[in-house]
């Protein structure tokens, strides 16, 4: 587990990536992230772990630099955005997360996620966007 700050990042292998609030004492958030699982578009195309981690990043930072929570919650929503199940998923990979998987070579020029389905992949590091396997999970991303 690393932490600093506010946030915490825990490594224990999970094959599920999130953002996950926590309340409590410290109020710490945190996020899930399996360095070995990618994510597969709907279009094949495949991101890397890092690429993953970025995205979830994406929640937190708003989350936490949010002047209006109760906007932020709205737009966290599920179904809050019938094409990418969230408004906030929408402005993640629309943005950040498009421009940081093409600059890694994962997308071509111009591509965008065209909505928040895909299926979790393994790969054998978490800069590499290979596919060694699909990872069984009920909840892809």
């Amino acid at each position: 587990m690393i932490s600093g700050g506010t946030g915490v990042i825990q490594t224990n292998g999970a094959s599920k990536n999130s953002v996950m609030d926590v309340g409590g004492p410290q109020n710490l958030n945190f996020v899930k992230w399996n360095p070995k699982a990618g994510l597969e578009t709907t279009e094949k195309y495949r991101e890397s772990p890092a690429t993953v981690l970025e995205h979830e990043f994406g929640h937190g930072v708003r989350e936490a630099k949010s002047s209006d929570l109760h906007q932020y919650n709205l737009d966290t929503d599920r179904g809050s955005d019938k094409q990418y199940d969230t408004k906030d998923d929408r402005r993640i990979e629309t943005g950040t997360e498009a421009n940081t998987a093409r600059a890694n070579g994962e997308f071509p020029n111009n591509y965008m996620r065209t909505n928040h389905d895909g299926k979790l992949i393994e790969t054998p590091s978490p800069i590499s966007n290979v596919k060694i396997s699909y990872l069984n999970t009920d909840d892809d991303e």
